[in-house]
């Protein structure tokens, strides 16, 4: 996967609230529940269209200290399991 790929997450296939300190993403049909860890939240929170999976992983490293090969593995898996799951699409970076 292209590290200048941008993350957007498919509003019209699911909805999320944050709810005390946890976020939780339903699917639009209620088929798929996800509570998501501080970083998934984090990864999730960028998935905006606007930031690359390089600057999600640079954002990674720099909270939680995290080495920058390791931060890049975990965002790519990440973003794949949300995109095969519909959550998520990815358009092209500039």
């Amino acid at each position: 996967m292209s590290k200048q790929k941008l993350p957007i997450r498919n509003e019209s296939q699911c909805v999320w609230s944050k709810i005390n300190n946890d976020t939780f993403i339903i699917s639009d049909e209620g088929a798929m529940f996800h509570q998501l860890n501080t970083v998934g939240e984090v990864i999730w929170n960028m998935c905006t269209g606007t930031c690359s999976i390089k600057e999600i992983a640079d954002s990674l490293c720099n909270e939680f200290e995290i080495e920058k090969e390791a931060a890049v593995k975990d965002v790519v898996s990440f973003l794949e399991e949300l995109s095969h799951k519909g959550l998520i699409h990815f358009k092209e970076g500039e």
